[in-house]
């Protein structure tokens, strides 16, 4: 299967891109991924600190046109208590299994304080 990172087909739409989330009790994020010329399976979430660890992944590909996820913020308190800044980063990777058999994934950097 053929993996594409940031798809032109792929348009994400996450206004909390590259800000940081601060007093927030959830981590939300709305995503749209809108392919061209082809229909979406299924879509996977992941999301990974710094260190390239996975902190959250999604326990089954889900089938929806937009994805709506919230993530409560207490999960990641072992990052950030680690960590010498004030924020912690991560990257949010969302995939897109086409019905062509192709696999486009979009990653999108975020902060929370």
């Amino acid at each position: 299967m053929e993996k594409n990172i940031n798809s032109p087909l792929v348009t994400i739409h996450q206004p909390l891109k590259n800000q940081i989330i601060n007093n927030a009790d959830s981590l939300i994020i709305d995503v749209d991924i809108t392919p061209k010329g082809s229909s979406i399976g299924d879509y996977q979430i992941k999301i990974m600190n710094k260190r390239g660890e996975t902190v959250y992944e999604s326990l089954s590909p889900c089938q929806c046109a937009d994805l709506h996820f919230v993530q409560t913020k207490q999960s990641f308190i072992y990052e950030s208590a680690g960590d010498t800044s004030n924020n912690s980063e991560f990257v949010l990777e969302i995939c897109a299994f086409l019905n062509n058999g192709d696999q486009i994934c979009k990653s999108v950097p975020f902060k929370m304080s």
